[in-house]
């Protein structure tokens, strides 16, 4: 998202630049002076409130004090009087003050033109300054202000009693004026929270590399709610780490560019100068990188948290002089240390972060145990064919699906022209406009595909957001390269259905993916058009991508299409930035042949794949497309799909069945579509051990099913639940069954461990 240039900061949560003395700009009325609002709650989800005021010679407003509020006050023009617990100081240019909550305070303007910046947290404290002001129109303040205070201001005032975080203190008596001491030259010690002055150019002083970080306050002195440093540096320099792609998870940064003129990054937007007297906002989660574009650059950096100040810190050295050298300092990095940093601080740095993938769970549970057991209801293809079944399958027997003649060479790279043409028909029905076959680009299974997709699409620093329960690589695929992921949880006692307002909630300025497993692997359940199209139609005010994994498309066994609630491809909806993915493997039996598929509206995405592809897969076996050009062909596709539909239903009977003479210990939401159900073993109202439980279905009834904690949840999710894959061959389900019988019998209630309690 770009950086757009304001005179007032927007309603939500972008990123922004604010001109110089612009802002949401109010008056107390016989105050003498104004205040600009650069940033608050809206802007920052109500961690922090940063404006300037600027005044002449005026009245304090009052001893008082916050009982949540944190409070700062930063001198940039003339003097200001603050009395501050028990100190009273003058500040002029550069001095600094920090009030916590509790502490009596009172500031007091002394001319002849002060300006000031100042911090308060949460953000919604300057609900109270909009209160009791009013607009103010002028060029710079208000410097002869004979407004009437009985009728504008005290009435208000009033009427503010009790409904803000303020508490006058009329009686208050105030420590006198004092003078600047040693105390005031550096920052305390303590980690409670207590008032302290900060005299210009005092206090420590950190260097990484070509950029120094002078911090008026951390995380440390104020419980970690803001963090304010005067950041420095200079286009002499090389460029540093702040000039790679970073992305603080929780902490919203206001950058005001005191001297010079500071570069802001945007990945994907033209870069950004902000000269002096402006000030940028980059929320939470959103990725940026920032250069130095003149001889000296100064800005101050307010941010609700640890922010680049603490990366200065935490990467940097201790430097000992008041300016800038004349060349960068030798800085020294090793991974180790910044990948600790980063995780330390919720930062992901582009190029620095180290990222390693997570085991897949449902593979090396496959790859342990099924060729270990008898009766395998873990898989989840509907159950394989030969080539000679699917001949028999087919309207044209006399078509030999393998060509035999044909030179084994590599093959149309992106695929034939007979697949991308089978499956341009199947995604332009009741479309709007037809897919074109150069929008489709064939890969080795759907695996490759999710995995091509989400390399090619996501980057360190970005956010995705996965349906969850789901396949493990829709997420930790993007996990892996340095992307965020938030879960979205379907509910499991609503059908596993999706809330779309949740969704709203989720999204980031950096949200670069919405992904979607649509049937859903493992519970069955499917998002209604509906829905979906809501989904869009959040996805759409970013340009969001959303890939939806359909692989389990078309097998709908339990919802006719003529059902409101049937689920159209994504890519009928007519999206632009809609992407799918699917294969051969599973509602086609045909595993073995490794083809799958990206399509897309979009192109740019195909050939952006293509790209990343031309570095794993030259091209899908001639033989496998052939295979699946005959399976796709419209004489051949509805005879396997038939078959395959009548074999869903059928078993789905028999698990129907199961389930309901053991609703004492099982329960599910019985799965509209695709080839798993997800079924919640327990005993006395709480789950099972869902791994033990395989263990021993496994080990005592040659059995093989999936722990659903261990291959779909994380941090104690869907304990005691367990994926069936129940399109099997009839038979092997009817015995697995009937061993599962047994078992139930002799061994579930004595021998199966109940889940441990999650933890909190």
């Amino acid at each position: 998202m770009a950086l757009s240039k304001r005179n007032v900061p927007p309603e939500g949560r972008e990123p922004y630049i604010i001109s110089q003395l612009e802002g949401e700009r109010i008056t107390i009325p016989g105050s003498k002076g104004v205040f600009r609002i650069l940033a608050s709650a809206k802007q920052t989800g109500g961690t922090m409130a940063v404006f300037q005021s600027a005044a002449v010679l005026s009245d304090a407003p009052g001893f008082h004090y916050h009982n949540e509020a944190h409070d700062v006050f930063l001198v940039t023009k003339g003097f200001l009087k603050l009395w501050n617990g028990d100190k009273c100081r003058i500040l002029g240019p550069g001095d600094f003050a920090y009030v916590p909550p509790h502490v009596v305070h009172n500031p007091e303007m002394l001319g002849p033109h002060t300006e000031t910046y100042g911090l308060v947290t949460p953000g919604d404290w300057v609900d109270f300054f909009r209160h009791i002001s009013e607009p103010f129109e002028g060029l710079i303040l208000p410097e002869n202000d004979n407004r009437d205070l009985k009728a504008l201001l005290i009435p208000k005032v009033m009427a503010a009693k009790g409904k803000f975080d303020v508490v006058f203190q009329p009686d208050y008596k105030p420590p006198a004026l004092g003078e600047w001491d040693e105390d005031d030259q550096k920052l305390p010690e303590s980690n409670t929270p207590a008032p302290f002055f900060l005299r210009a150019n005092t206090g420590p002083r950190w260097i990484m590399g070509g950029v120094m970080s002078r911090p008026f306050i951390t995380t440390a002195q104020c419980n970690s709610v803001c963090a304010i440093s005067s950041i420095e540096s200079s286009n002499a320099y090389p460029d540093s780490i702040l000039s790679k792609k970073m992305t603080f998870r929780d902490v919203d940064h206001c950058l005001a560019v005191i001297e010079g003129a500071l570069v802001v990054r945007i990945p994907g937007s033209p870069d950004s100068v902000i000269r002096e007297g402006e000030t940028a906002l980059l929320p939470a989660g959103q990725a940026f990188s920032l250069g130095f574009d003149s001889k000296y650059v100064r800005v101050w950096s307010f941010t609700s948290g640890n922010g680049i100040e603490s990366l200065v810190h935490k990467l940097g050295t201790p430097f000992k002089d008041f300016v800038l050298p004349d060349e960068a300092l030798p800085f020294e990095w090793n991974q180790q240390q910044l990948a600790a940093v980063g995780e330390e601080l919720g930062v992901v740095i582009e190029k620095y972060t180290m990222v390693q993938i997570e085991p897949f769970a449902v593979e090396q549970w496959m790859d342990e145990y099924e060729t270990k057991t008898t009766y395998n209801i873990a898989e989840t293809c509907c159950a394989p064919i030969s080539i000679e079944d699917l001949q028999n399958l087919s309207a044209e027997k006399s078509i030999n699906p393998i060509p035999l003649s044909t030179k084994l060479t590599y093959g149309a790279i992106r695929g034939s022209d007979e697949i991308l043409g089978h499956l341009s028909r199947l995604y332009s029905v009741k479309t709007p406009e037809p897919l074109p076959k150069d929008n489709i680009l064939i890969t080795s299974g759907a695996i490759q595909a999710n995995f091509l997709l989400h390399y090619t699409l996501v980057g360190p620093g970005d956010h995705v957001i996965v349906h969850y329960p789901t396949y493990q690589q829709l997420y930790s695929v993007s996990e892996s390269i340095g992307a965020e992921v938030s879960l979205w949880k379907a509910k499991e006692d609503d059908k596993w259905t999706l809330d779309t307002k949740e969704l709203e909630s989720l999204i980031r300025p950096n949200t670069k993916l919405i992904v979607l497993n649509n049937p859903q692997n493992p519970t069955g359940a499917t998002i209604p058009r509906a829905t979906l199209q809501e989904i869009i139609d959040i996805a759409s005010r970013q340009s969001i991508i959303i890939h939806a994994d359909e692989v389990y498309r078309p097998l709908f066994h339990s919802i006719a299409p003529t059902d409101p609630e049937f689920p159209p491809s994504l890519l009928s909806l007519g999206y632009e930035n809609a992407v799918v993915t699917s294969s051969m493997s599973k509602a086609y039996s045909l595993a073995g042949i490794r083809v799958g598929w990206i399509a897309s509206r979009n192109k740019e995405i195909i050939d952006k794949c293509m790209v990343g592809r031309d570095y794993t897969t030259i091209s899908v076996s001639q033989l496998d497309d052939a295979v699946a050009s005959f399976a796709l062909a419209p004489h051949t596709i509805h005879g396997l799909l038939s078959r395959n539909i009548q074999l869903a239903k059928t078993n789905l009977e028999l698990v129907e069945k199961f389930i309901e003479s053991h609703r004492w210990a099982c329960d599910w939401v019985k799965p509209r579509a695709g080839t798993t159900a997800f079924v919640k073993f327990s005993k006395m109202g709480r789950p099972v051990d869902d791994v033990a439980l395989c263990e021993m279905l496994n080990d005592k009834a040659g059995v093989l099913v999936v722990p659903g904690s261990k291959c779909f949840g994380r941090d104690g999710d869907f304990r005691g639940y367990v994926r069936i894959g129940y399109v099997c061959e009839t038979e092997v389900l009817e015995k697995a069954l009937a061993k599962l019988r047994e078992f139930m019998q002799e061994e579930y209630v004595d021998d199966v461990p109940l889940a441990k309690k999650a933890a909190k």
